[in-house]
């Protein structure tokens, strides 16, 4: 199989690229699993509900928390991209032939 040959500088700029984009989306990831770990209670024990007051910042809370999820999603996937671009790419060789 043949691969694009691009510069090295530009293939060392991809994978970096890849890498920081993989690592924001475990940096969302975990943001995204504390805000849902600290949701507010809008039922109780007994089954009734809280205030509304509890009840929309719960939601709130939630609706962040799936953004925060979604910027995950697309940092994970960009990464991927980028990884597989790393992967079929070689890098050219720069040399210069004297004479």
């Amino acid at each position: 199989m043949n691969r694009l040959k691009i510069p090295r500088r530009l293939r060392l700029a991809v994978i970096w690229g890849a890498a920081f984009t993989l690592v924001l989306a475990l940096r969302y990831e975990m943001e995204y699993r504390e805000l849902v770990k600290n949701l507010p209670q809008i039922v109780d024990a007994q089954g009734k509900t809280t205030s509304v007051e509890v009840a929309m910042t719960g939601l709130d809370s939630y609706l962040r928390a799936k953004q925060v999820r979604r910027y995950g999603l697309y940092s994970l996937g960009f990464g991927a991209v980028l990884c597989a671009g790393a992967a079929a790419t070689g890098h050219r060789e720069d040399r210069v032939h004297g004479g």
